[in-house]
């Protein structure tokens, strides 16, 4: 049986930005199974992921434009003993309020993970939707 990766936290997630601060989000990623498994693990933008959401839930979200946050690590090199691996997104206050205003919701950050290796991916765990709402 293969080992299998997912997001801890999947799903629609709403952050919340102080206009003049940062804010930091804590992504996990983790590994299940027996341990038998490497695999080369990321975090990548998704514009799919946006686009079906969209779609379902009759929404209109953007992607966040780049300079609103930073991925500390994306890639993540699972040995056969690893379980999980963090990553912290940083989203800038300070620049997102160019974008929009204090509690609109118009800028997403939508995630996928993509895997190389001999492992599953959690289908319904693999992909995230960060919502950055200003106050």
């Amino acid at each position: 049986m293969k080992d299998k990766v997912y997001l801890v936290q999947s799903g629609v997630q709403e952050v919340y930005v102080n206009y003049r601060d940062f804010a930091d989000y804590t992504v996990t990623v983790y590994k299940s199974g027996i341990g038998e498994q490497t695999a080369n693990v990321s975090i990548e933008v998704d514009e799919e992921t946006l686009k079906v959401y969209n779609e379902e839930e009759n929404t209109s979200f953007e992607i966040i434009p780049d300079v609103c946050y930073s991925i500390s690590k994306t890639n993540f090199d699972f040995s056969t003993s690893t379980v999980s691996y963090k990553s912290l997104i940083t989203f800038d206050g300070d620049i997102i309020k160019r974008y929009q205003q204090r509690g609109e919701k118009k800028y997403v950050l939508p995630l996928k993970l993509h895997v190389d290796g001999n492992v599953d991916v959690n289908e319904t765990s693999s992909r995230m939707i960060l919502i950055p709402i200003l106050e």
